[in-house]
């Protein structure tokens, strides 16, 4: 029994009647001749998870990405406000009839034997950037890169300009008539660990030490898994992402990545290439001068709600 009627104005009783209804699944043991000739069927219970950023923080989402299997069910809640929701996904599969579940950044496979990680998804957007740098420059000098489309700001002497592209160019454009300045790659150590995820980025020079930031998070704001420290260098850098979900194996997942300068005339590329994408653990002597730095991502993506910076000078 509800009560109902229009808000601010009278109420009435109502009677809502439900008739529930269920549905079930009678699984038998194969037996004899069939039991050989046909591949085993596994019963499996997928669960994924989401929240919304109403009130700060990141982002998490997950579901259903392919579906393979002989017969599926898909159970969903969510709360009362509506920003946590999840869901199980019940399905009969095998080895050639599967499922592909995605939650946050990581897509599992489900199969007839085992549960495997068929795609450890890494942000490719806003990992690292070029700005133009003119060590000593005036108001005039910007007003003249923003009249010509550059985004350009003076920050004390300095005069920091977001590069443009162009039409049929390769890269981004150059304005003419620069003064002393300096192409720099900037990016930002972000994440951190949830319940049962986790993403985080760490900066490193191209050799794997650290780099000391320009600016800092502090205790400004909300941190949590938020962004805590940018950097910007010459030439080019590192950044190592890890994604983690605590319910399969491997645990965590990293990509090791370089992005660096190459100039060609007025036309600049940020240049990027990935190196390891995988398990930390398998590591081993490979990439060792990056070890350090992989394994700070890996903590931060494991750093519940983080606030603070995890690899830098």
């Amino acid at each position: 029994t509800v009560k109902s009627g229009a808000p601010m104005g009278p109420k009435h009783e109502e009677t809502l009647e439900f008739a529930p209804t269920y549905e079930y699944l009678v699984l038998e043991p194969v037996t004899g001749d069939l039991a050989q000739s046909e591949p085993p069927m596994t019963l499996v219970a997928a669960g994924y998870s989401g929240k919304s950023a109403l009130k700060g923080g990141k982002n998490a989402s997950g579901g259903l990405v392919k579906n393979q299997a002989h017969w599926l069910q898909q159970l969903t809640s969510s709360s009362r406000t509506g920003s946590h929701w999840g869901g199980t996904i019940i399905g009969i599969v095998d080895d050639e009839h599967y499922l592909l579940v995605r939650q946050d950044n990581n897509v599992w496979r489900y199969g007839g034997t085992e549960c495997t990680l068929e795609e450890p998804g890494f942000r490719e957007n806003g990992l690292a950037r070029i700005t133009l740098v003119i060590p000593i420059a005036d108001a005039e000098l910007v007003e003249r890169l923003n009249s010509e489309g550059f985004k350009s700001k003076l920050v004390g002497v300095s005069a920091y300009v977001r590069l443009k592209r162009q039409d049929g160019v390769e890269g981004f454009i150059l304005p003419d008539n620069l003064p002393t300045h300096e192409i720099r790659v900037e990016s930002v150590e972000s994440g951190g660990g949830y319940t049962n995820t986790g993403w985080a980025q760490i900066v490193a020079n191209l050799d794997g030490s650290q780099i000391k930031p320009y600016a800092t998070a502090g205790h400004r704001g909300d941190l949590a898994c938020g962004e805590h420290g940018w950097f910007s260098v010459t030439g080019g850098l590192a950044t190592v992402q890890a994604c983690r979900w605590t319910g399969r194996t491997p645990s965590v997942s990293v990509e090791l990545a370089t992005h660096k300068v190459v100039q060609s005339g007025n036309t600049v590329q940020l240049v990027s290439e990935t190196l390891y994408k995988g398990v930390p653990s398998d590591l081993r002597e490979n990439f060792v001068q990056y070890h350090q730095a992989i394994f700070a991502a890996s903590a931060k993506a494991r750093d519940y709600h983080c606030r603070g910076l995890h690899y830098a000078q």
